[in-house]
């Protein structure tokens, strides 16, 4: 790794691939020009062998300005050991530097040891083959029977996935329940869920009569065909159809999907247990923002899974108000046992579901 920085303390790093570490400091160079001070050392540098030819490589491939005092570090695998404590750390005047400069680089040597590794492949190919995959398959997919006042709903969940896709959230299930107490809500209505997981709420919106349920998680092949799976073998369904979307990003192919009559926004957005992905709260505001009709709804439903990050969690919705929505609190259900047994904190806050509705304020009437 080669560090290096100007004297208004700019600092970044460039990978490289060599054992050796060299640090520059104390130039001109303005930070502004983003202009690196030390460049990647190639294996072409690997042989040096004194700190003097580190300089005169650097010099020769253009790779610092230097300035009235450059002081550089060279502390190298090989030779960091064999030199003295006066010598880790040089400190050069411009004359000594363009002395160096004049200095030859030493040539990289042959690699006998490829040419080596090359003829034993051809000799014995079957014992040096790729070894195979250590990390271990992917769980297969999983499926749970969830009951509805229409008849049980069969769900598969993704065998593993980083983003959480192979979890049935509690989020998902009490806003689930949430439509099914007031399907009014949703019934003849057009309907966007966002980070949907399994689609739990999407499904049951398409049996409580949606115009149009269309339910999206990110754009990875395995959530979106499984979530189409689950779409293919819900009975009643309905219209529901799954995308993949990224908070924030264009939005025409989610509202390509909306009858023409119903224009480019939904009555009903369903968000469940997405706000501990603090980082994100900016883009799904902003997906509301766009997509919520004047007359919609947000449903905000989700658990603080971390209750030291309660505080962060609300932070959604300060944006949102920020952003010229209202919020309005409209349930709170403690389930029975948490969801993620190894976690820590407060067990109650943890079982706690809560449920906030966004809306645009009334015609006139400022918040």
């Amino acid at each position: 790794m080669v560090q290096y920085s100007s004297g208004c303390g700019w600092w970044s790093e460039v990978p490289i691939r060599t054992v050796m570490y060299v640090q520059v400091q104390g130039t001109d160079t303005p930070p502004s020009n983003k202009q690196p001070l030390a460049l990647s050392i190639t294996e072409a540098a690997r042989d040096i062998t004194s700190h003097r030819q580190i300089l005169a490589y650097l010099l020769q491939k253009n790779s610092a300005r230097i300035g009235k005092r450059t002081a550089i570090y060279t502390p190298i695998r090989n030779i960091y050991r064999q030199i003295s404590n006066s010598r880790r750390r040089g400190s050069y005047s411009p004359s000594e530097l363009t002395r160096v400069y004049r200095k030859p680089v030493p040539p990289t040597p042959p690699l006998r040891h490829h040419h080596a590794l090359l003829r034993l492949r051809r000799r014995h190919p079957r014992s040096l083959r790729r070894p195979p995959r250590l990390l271990p398959p992917s769980p297969p997919p999983t499926t749970l029977s969830y009951p509805t006042p229409a008849g049980d709903l069969t769900l598969r969940l993704v065998g593993h996935n980083p983003l959480w896709g192979h979890h049935l959230w509690n989020g998902a299930r009490v806003v689930s329940t949430y439509l099914e107490t007031t399907p009014s809500l949703v019934a003849g209505k057009t309907v966007l869920e966002l980070g949907a997981g399994a689609g739990l709420p999407s499904l049951v919106a398409g049996r409580l009569g949606a115009k149009r349920v269309v339910v999206t998680d990110y754009p990875d092949n395995s959530l979106i065909e499984n979530l189409r799976w689950n779409i293919e073998h819900c009975d009643g369904a309905g219209e529901v159809v799954a995308e993949g979307y990224l908070w924030g990003a264009d939005s025409s192919p989610l509202v390509a999907h909306l009858p023409v009559e119903e224009g480019e926004k939904f009555d009903i957005l369903i968000l469940a247990d997405l706000l501990f992905n603090h980082s994100e709260h900016a883009k799904l505001i902003a997906s509301v923002v766009e997509m919520l009709k004047r007359d919609g709804k947000a449903l905000v439903f989700f658990t603080p899974y971390r209750p030291w990050l309660f505080e962060a969690d609300m932070a959604f919705f300060e944006g949102a108000r920020g952003a010229g929505l209202r919020v309005e609190k409209v349930s709170e259900e403690k389930m029975e046992r948490v969801m993620f047994e190894e976690d820590r904190g407060d067990e109650d806050v943890r079982k706690t579901v809560f449920g906030y509705v966004l809306t645009w304020p009334e015609e006139g009437k400022a918040e």
